[in-house]
Formats: structure tokens, C-alpha cells, sequence
């Protein structure tokens, strides 16, 4: 399981399961964002409760969630 930043106390393991599969998402490089991981975003955020961000390298991997 990868690494997820940020204030994970209170989370269920199923919600931080769902957020390191983020790490295998791909993003054309030519793309910010992609509706479906916008949807999967907003889907997320809503579940637990706090925003949720990405930073993405210029090959479209997330790097860190």
C-alpha cells in the first residue's frame, strides 16, 4: 500500500485502501484531469469527509496523494 500524506486518523481501512489505489491511476499528459477521476475525487472527498488532492508528474503517474 502506498503512502497517503496528510491527516489519515479517524479513517476506515477500506477509505485508505481506496486512496492508495489512487496511485494506480494514469493521466494523459496532455490532461489536467480526466472526468472519471474527478468523479472518483468528489466521490472520495464526500466519503470521508476532507479534500482530497493528487500531484501528478509530467507523465500523468500520481505521485503522491
Amino acid at each position: 500500500m502506498e503512502k497517503i500524506f496528510g491527516k489519515t486518523e479517524g479513517l476506515k481501512k477500506s477509505e485508505l485502501k481506496r486512496l492508495s489505489n489512487l496511485y494506480r491511476r494514469r493521466i494523459p499528459k496532455e490532461r489536467v484531469l480526466t472526468p472519471e477521476l474527478a468523479q472518483v475525487l468528489a466521490g472520495l472527498s464526500q466519503e470521508v469527509g476532507r479534500p482530497i488532492s493528487l500531484l501528478l508528474d509530467r507523465e500523468g503517474r500520481v505521485v503522491r496523494v
